[in-house]
């Protein structure tokens, strides 16, 4: 476990180190993307420190649990990212779970550890489960500035495997200091998979959901996943062939859903690495709308999957009519 962890903090810090210099080259020392980097590393370099060390965990909605290490980390955040801007407001999924706060402001958007369950199981104590690569390699930290209803910056952090993606408003999406672009960006739905993530959604009974339409589908091959938000970063794998991520984290109705303003920073990263990001509805992204999205290799790939959710609404809608 200790060279787990020594191993994780050295390629941390060298992507970390990199990643400084290409934001420093794009927005200067004192740039907020320099402010969001760093404050993501030192809960990244905490989070390596305290995997492997049993925590106790509750569960704060169905299917979400929460731990000290969610609270520590923004503990940690907020307090850097407020000593270096101590004018901007702060969102978290700890402390501020209210999407009302963003007003229009500079507004920072985290979410601490998203994917808690990774490093503390069911059982509450850390066994072998967590060391599995599928279960080291999603787990990270989203820091991103709001403006409005559009994100300025976003930066997503993965401790344990030392990959750290970011993008601005102004700039290309980075990963570890080079410039990105999405894996497949001419993939089809024919040639690809949408990849499926419900999270706690495993015990609706809405069968007709907007999910269930894609899965069902004979045009669409899907693969569903207990994944978090850092499986978006399958959209920049070459060897995964994923189309797009219909991302519904929770439950699948719009009505009904609790997915936060503090999960969305990959939108913006997707979007500058020549992806497209809509709602389930068609409708742009809005970070202070909770609604279900669609992250989208491309145009063509996002209209069809909207075109398959419109279809299964329109008919439910004649069946009740």
């Amino acid at each position: 476990m200790e060279t787990l962890r020594t191993n994780a903090h050295a390629t941390l810090e060298e992507n970390l180190v990199a990643s400084l210099a290409c934001a420093r080259g794009l927005d200067g020392d004192e740039g907020d993307l320099v402010v969001g980097l760093e404050a993501a590393g030192i809960a990244g370099h905490f989070l390596i420190d305290q995997f492997g060390v049993p925590v106790e965990v509750s569960e704060k909605a169905r299917g979400q649990v929460v731990s000290p290490l969610d609270e520590q980390c923004d503990e940690k955040i907020h307090a850097y990212i407020s000593s270096r801007r101590p004018h901007d407001q702060y969102l978290s999924e700890e402390g501020h779970p209210d999407t009302k706060f963003l007003t229009g402001r500079r507004t920072w958007v985290v979410d601490p550890l998203d994917g808690t369950i990774y490093f503390t199981p069911k059982d509450r104590v850390l066994t072998p489960y967590n060391l599995q690569p599928e279960n080291l390699e999603l787990p990270c930290v989203m820091v991103a500035l709001a403006e409005g209803t559009r994100l300025r910056l976003s930066v997503i952090l993965f401790p344990m495997t030392g990959e750290i993606f970011y993008a601005t408003e102004e700039s290309n999406a980075f990963k570890n200091g080079e410039i990105i672009q999405l894996a497949h960006p001419r993939i089809t739905l024919e040639d690809g998979t949408v990849a499926l993530n419900r999270f706690s959604a495993k015990d609706t009974s809405r069968r007709m959901s907007e999910m269930d339409a894609i899965a069902n589908h004979p045009g669409v091959r899907s693969k569903e996943y207990e994944g978090n938000s850092g499986m978006a970063k399958f959209l920049f794998d070459p060897e995964r062939q994923i189309a797009a991520i219909a991302h519904a984290n929770g439950l699948v109705n719009a009505k009904d859903y609790k997915r936060g303003s503090w999960d969305e920073a990959w939108e913006l990263i997707v979007r500058r690495a020549g992806g497209t990001v809509r709602q389930f509805d068609g409708g742009d992204f809005d970070i202070q709308r909770r609604a279900p999205l669609i992250y989208a290799a491309n145009e063509q790939v996002a209209n069809e999957l909207i075109g398959i959710m419109r279809d299964q609404r329109d008919g439910l809608r004649l069946a009740v009519g």
